[in-house]
């Protein structure tokens, strides 16, 4: 699977909610979760490295720690 079509799979989980307790987004997440909502297709890393000023590492670390979270799932 290439890194578009992947990211591209990518949707805001509407059922996820932080419970009482639960850390806070990190910055990266945050962008991260912005990103996603405003680039709906095409999207890659590059192109979120860049519009979230992060380096590939924390692009992809946050990524699968929203996932694990929940707040992400794939379609």
């Amino acid at each position: 699977m290439t890194n578009s079509s992947f990211l591209d799979r990518l949707v805001i989980n509407p059922e996820y909610e932080r419970s009482v307790g639960d850390r806070s987004f990190t910055r990266a997440e945050t962008f991260i979760l912005g990103w996603l909502v405003s680039c709906r297709s095409g999207r890659t890393y590059t192109e979120m490295m860049r519009e979230c000023r992060l380096s590939l590492r924390q692009c992809q670390e946050g990524v699968q720690s929203l996932l694990a979270l929940g707040a992400l799932q794939l379609r």
